[in-house]
């Protein structure tokens, strides 16, 4: 079975994910602080998860055969597994 994942959905879930789980933490280890450089934090984070989302997001559409293939590198049991991985 294949399910289609909502684009905005799944962008709004990561940006969240990722501004509580990594910006915050790399925003803290910066010796200054300021609106620019968490800014500067976050996009870093962006850029990144851009480029996985890129990567990887059209191969989880169908996840059964994504789940047992080599591109699953953590060897993740489910698609939230994968993206926290």
């Amino acid at each position: 079975m294949c399910v289609k994942i909502d684009p905005l959905q799944h962008s709004d879930h990561i940006a969240g994910f990722l501004a509580q789980k990594f910006v915050r933490p790399l925003y803290d280890s910066c010796n200054e602080k300021g609106f620019f450089v968490y800014v500067a934090c976050f996009a870093g984070i962006f850029d990144w998860s851009h480029e996985f989302s890129c990567q990887y997001g059209h191969k989880m559409n169908d996840w059964e055969e994504f789940e047992t293939s080599d591109k699953n590198i953590y060897s993740a049991a489910s698609r939230s597994d994968f993206l926290i991985a």
